[in-house]
């Protein structure tokens, strides 16, 4: 006789009893795509993260988690093999502790030079063990500075660093959503630290700032600085408030002197309009009034005093060629009154 086993078994040769057979393991073949999990008398495929498992059960397909509902992201969605990655529209930044929300920036470039020796130091290699420990100790002290500065501050990053004592290009980001007045809170900020240096591994350094084009000192116009940082809508003008020294953009809607014209005139001339024609119906109501006294003045008059005629006067009237016929009295004036 001879001893068979069912699929998902091996024949012990020794005692010829049926094993499981191990289908996962390195000396055996499967049909999984990704992960292999052994049973008693079978095995099971399974999926990494970002993929599902196929009708077949064993293919691995893609997960568009982009087209989920609710979405993964806040804003703008991509996905890739095996994931997906969220991004911001123009305006707006991901956020530090969760990158699938978006917050509306505020950001601004500064260009920052410490005087500190850094000629023995490689910063060609941004990689570089030198980049890399340079970076290390002055994004902390940026970030202290511009943290106890600026209400809604998120992060600060170095973009950039190169020799000529140490310069270095970095961009401080804002919630706008936290704080609305960013961009001013920002020149306060900017200005706060060209007057008081910064401090880097327990040293402090005195620094010069330069934002775009702008040189920061103490006589550095801060509408300047404003602009460079996020410049005034066409509208808009930049305003040095007198209480807090702080500025601002400002439009023309609440600063333009011409709103309350606009408001006076457009409350003020309709009125008068309304005006002028009231009075000239009041005064051509009086006329008619005054030309209706006289009329009846007039027929009372002559009701008392008019003379009446007679077959006897009107006997004696005797017209010659050419003469006309005249009246009088009552009957003239009411032709004249009314023609």
């Amino acid at each position: 006789y001879t001893c068979d086993c069912d699929s998902g078994y091996v024949l012990d040769t020794a005692s010829t009893v049926c094993v499981d057979l191990d289908e996962c393991a390195a000396d055996y073949s499967n049909e999984c795509d990704q992960n292999c999990t052994n049973t008693i008398g079978g095995y099971r495929c399974s999926c990494n993260q970002g993929y599902q498992l196929g009708s077949d059960g064993h293919k691995c397909d893609d997960i568009n988690e982009c087209s989920k509902s609710p979405g993964v992201c806040q804003q703008l969605c991509s996905n890739n093999d095996g994931g997906y990655h969220c991004s911001c529209r123009d305006g707006y930044e991901i956020q530090v502790d969760d990158n699938s929300l978006c917050y509306e920036a505020v950001g601004m470039n500064i260009e920052i030079t410490i005087p500190m020796n850094v000629n023995n130091k490689n910063l060609r290699e941004q990689m570089g063990k030198d980049y890399l420990e340079l970076k290390q100790i002055v994004i902390p002290a940026l970030r202290y500075i511009f943290s106890i500065h600026l209400l809604g501050f998120i992060d600060c990053k170095v973009t950039q660093m190169r020799k000529g004592s140490l310069i270095v290009d970095a961009t401080a980001s804002i919630d706008r959503n936290i704080n609305p007045i960013a961009p001013s809170d920002m020149v306060e900020a900017i200005i706060l630290l060209f007057e008081n240096g910064l401090t880097i591994n327990g040293t402090h350094y005195n620094v010069d700032v330069k934002v775009g084009n702008v040189f920061v000192n103490h006589t550095t116009d801060k509408c300047l600085i404003l602009n460079a940082i996020e410049p005034c809508k066409d509208e808009q003008h930049c305003v040095k408030d007198s209480t807090t020294g702080k500025v601002s953009c400002k439009g023309q809607p609440e600063d333009s002197v011409n709103v309350p014209l606009a408001v006076g005139l457009g409350v003020g001339l309709p009125l008068g309009i309304a005006l002028i024609v009231a009075l000239s119906a009041a005064y051509f109501y009086k006329q008619k009034l005054k030309a209706e006294k006289r009329v009846h003045h007039r027929e009372d008059q002559y009701n008392e005093n008019d003379r009446t005629s007679t077959p006897e006067t009107m006997s004696n009237l005797t017209l010659g060629e050419g003469d006309t016929l005249k009246t009088s009295g009552k009957m003239a004036d009411k032709l004249s009154l009314y023609p």
